[in-house]
């Protein structure tokens, strides 16, 4: 599991020249660093002065990690399906019919993936929003960090599911997909802008 390599390690595989990991797990990577981020000022924020909410948010935040962390190794996989699929046999026309319809279905999950990582990614990016309003001012540089990490992981995954929408045949599952990443990549840049004007709200004079 990827997960579950030391950083280096990590880094070594995606810096090979193998296919995976690639840049949807690297999304992933950077949307996980995001959740642990907003964990931190939150846990730093309430260690002195519990505050419901924040406790809250961390463990909102602790769940989104979780999940980023699982869509790691996910979008590898779904990448690996798709070549697994491409190598199956095509003699007869029962294979090709079968070969067709496992690219289909390993195609809609390369591009279902990535979705959910934009997806999770923008909830993280509420739980940023409001650790950056509400969290310890001494931690409001982290929490833009987990920020920017976690837009920076919705447009990532953005353009694993475009590479792959142009080969999926299911027109209704397409259209959807559209839809949908253009939703979240709106509401990533509106979030990333209200946790910038926290910023300039919040910050502390020198």
């Amino acid at each position: 599991m990827l997960i579950d390599l030391t950083l280096r390690e990590f880094l070594d595989e995606l810096a090979s020249d193998s296919a995976v990991p690639g840049g949807g797990s690297a999304s992933a990577l950077a949307g996980a660093a995001a959740g642990a981020l907003v964990q931190m000022v939150a846990r730093i924020t309430t260690r002195k002065s519990p505050d419901a909410r924040l406790i809250e948010v961390q463990e909102q935040a602790a769940v989104l990690t979780e999940r980023l962390s699982e869509l790691i190794q996910r979008d590898s996989d779904a990448f690996s399906e798709v070549v697994t699929a491409f190598k199956l046999p095509k003699t007869t026309p029962e294979e090709k019919e079968q070969r067709s319809q496992a690219v289909q279905a390993a195609y809609r999950n390369a591009a279902a993936v990535p979705l959910e990582v934009m997806q999770t990614a923008v909830d993280l990016l509420q739980l940023a929003r409001d650790v950056a309003e509400h969290g310890n001012p001494n931690a409001l540089s982290d929490a833009c960090v987990a920020a920017q990490l976690s837009w920076a992981a919705v447009q990532g995954a953005a353009y694993n599911v475009e590479i792959n929408l142009p080969y999926i045949n299911d027109e209704e599952f397409v259209s959807m997909a559209k839809d949908k990443m253009k939703e979240l990549l709106y509401a990533a840049d509106q979030g990333k802008v209200g946790v910038e004007q926290c910023l300039c709200r919040r910050k502390q004079p020198r």
